[in-house]
């Protein structure tokens, strides 16, 4: 059937077709294709288990992620510092529901972290929070999903140790790690709270 959407990894590639399915071709060093199989790789593309009715997917370094219908998320793959947020750090193989979250609509991974939008307007993470890419979620590991935000965020994008939103209000912030002034936020401070990328508003950037 048709594919409606198509994200890559760091070494493997996810679609979404027209019937809700996922496919994963690639690097499974880590369960990442989600397909039941230690393989190191595949090189045709394999239907993810147990997950149907997905609406959105979401690929990492070497995590999947994927919503469904119901506004659940799963997720499968590398989980050392507890990127998946279903409370262990076990790799999985095939997809697991990610517990305590409802009326999940976006997800967005960066390499160690992963940030999660409810249709409330919340913003959850989980994973290596010592980047502040977890906001004050400041620990080590954070292997269940914790609150960052509440209630204002209207999209989310993950980096490299770093996060951003845009909030209600329509203005775009970042927070986390700050090396070589990634944030945009005109300095190169490290930072838990979200600053206002003031740039943004001088209309260099379209959406």
């Amino acid at each position: 059937s048709n594919i409606s959407e198509i994200n890559s990894g760091g070494s493997h590639l996810l679609a979404l077709d027209n019937n809700g399915l996922v496919w994963a071709i690639g690097s499974n060093g880590f369960g990442q294709l989600g397909y039941g199989q230690n393989s190191s790789s595949s090189g045709t593309p394999v239907q993810v288990s147990k997950v149907s009715n997905i609406v959105s997917i979401e690929a990492a370094n070497s995590q999947s992620f994927a919503i469904d219908d119901q506004g659940q998320l799963f997720a499968w793959g590398y989980n050392f510092i507890g990127q998946l947020g279903d409370g262990t750090q076990i790799s999985r193989i095939v997809p697991v529901l990610v517990p305590t979250l409802s009326n999940v609509v976006e997800v967005k991974a960066g390499a160690e972290h992963t940030l999660v939008r409810t249709e409330e307007g919340s913003l959850y993470g989980m994973g290596y929070g010592q980047s502040y890419a977890l906001g004050d979620l400041y620990e080590y590991k954070i292997l269940t999903p914790g609150i960052v935000i509440e209630h204002v965020v209207t999209a989310i994008g993950a980096g490299r140790g770093s996060s951003f939103i845009i909030g209600s209000n329509g203005l775009s912030y970042s927070f986390g790690y700050n090396s070589s002034g990634r944030l945009g936020d005109g300095t190169t401070d490290s930072r838990s709270e979200p600053a206002e990328i003031s740039w943004l508003l001088d209309g260099v950037i379209s959406e």
